[in-house]
């Protein structure tokens, strides 16, 4: 079966150049003998033909063409617009760099907040021989504007406010959702509520929210049903001001949960600044734990190892099929998350 997309070769753009193929290898890795004229002539053409290297190969010609290879030939480009230096440390894992490793790639991280001139940033790192991208979370759509992304494989991880074209890798939020509500009723919980910031990441409100509110219509008696509390997204500080405080204590003291999925970490610590005691009076699962998890609270983690590996497992599936820019039926894929059990949750006998 042949695929929909045959890769361009180096004796395609040969032929259609009307040269050799090895004068066509040499260009491309910008060998001294080659003429500047006949070199950038020839990466045009391959650009303008789609062409992408194998990065192995590329390896064999680098040490066969120069004497010092150069990293910037076979890597990929973790590509953020979310400028979190933490962020970035935790899905640029050492499972990404190490699986990205076995296929001959490197990694490397453009924050594209910090990029000028934007429009010029995908020519650079096609003649740098970047093989293909990996997408971070969106938060502005501006910074994507002026970016070519057809010369390059890409798919992207976790989902942003912006959603992509792109196939995506991200943690199943609908099933943590699912499974947080489930172990608070076997807890013993009866009025489970739920806690989250605006303004959240689109997918990820539909997720979570979406999860919740359907478990709660289907197995929660009408009288019990807790809303849904959206609170204002944190600043750098990350402490509770005032009117935040008034909107959980007001929600806390008039629905009376016994039960709350939040989130993350930071409502646990905002619970108990408003005198919520857990797991006495209050049981807490976090959506989403830090890394490493808190000893003291029950949620679960983000696989991010899994969702780095399978990320660079399907860029090479769409580099080695040669599958470049936006595709026409982008694939979505849910990594399953691990569960923490912290104090927050009473344990059921």
């Amino acid at each position: 079966m042949e695929f929909e997309h045959k890769p361009v070769s180096l004796q395609d753009i040969a032929e259609r150049a009307g040269v050799d193929k090895s004068t066509v290898g040499k260009a491309l890795h910008d060998h001294p003998k080659i003429a500047t004229k006949t070199r950038d002539r020839l990466k045009a053409l391959a650009r303008e033909m789609g062409y992408q290297a194998d990065p192995l190969l590329a390896k064999i010609a680098t040490h066969r063409w120069k004497r010092t290879p150069t990293a910037d030939q076979c890597s990929i480009a973790v590509v953020w617009s979310i400028a979190d230096q933490w962020l970035t440390e935790l899905v640029i894992s050492k499972a990404m760099s190490a699986r990205a490793s076995e296929y001959g790639y490197k990694v490397e991280t453009i924050a594209l907040p910090k990029i000028q001139n934007k429009a010029a940033l995908s020519n650079s790192l096609y003649h740098r021989g970047v093989q293909g991208l990996i997408l971070g979370p969106v938060a502005d759509e501006s910074h994507l504007e002026a970016f070519d992304f057809s010369p390059f494989p890409t798919v992207s991880i976790l989902s942003g406010i912006c959603p992509t074209a792109f196939s995506t890798i991200r943690p199943n939020l609908a099933e943590t959702t699912l499974a947080a509500f489930k172990l608070l009723l076997q807890a013993g919980c009866k009025r489970p509520g739920m806690i989250i910031f605006e303004p959240a990441h689109s997918l990820d409100e539909l997720y979570r929210t979406g999860a919740f509110l359907y478990e709660q219509e289907r197995v929660i008696a009408p009288k019990n049903q807790v809303p849904v509390l959206k609170l204002a997204f944190p600043d750098k500080t990350n402490y509770i001001n005032a009117e935040t405080r008034n909107l959980l204590t007001s929600w806390y003291n008039r629905h009376k949960p016994d039960g709350i999925i939040g989130m993350n970490n930071l409502l646990y610590w905002w619970l108990c600044d408003i005198g919520c005691s857990m797991p006495g009076g209050l049981q807490y699962i976090s959506l989403t734990l830090d890394d490493p998890p808190d000893e003291r609270i029950a949620g679960f983690c983000v696989p991010w190892d899994a969702i780095g590996t399978i990320a660079v497992d399907s860029l090479q599936t769409l580099i080695r099929t040669g599958q470049r820019g936006q595709p026409d039926k982008p694939i979505h894929s849910f990594v399953p998350m691990h569960f923490h059990a912290g104090n927050t949750l009473r344990r059921m006998p």
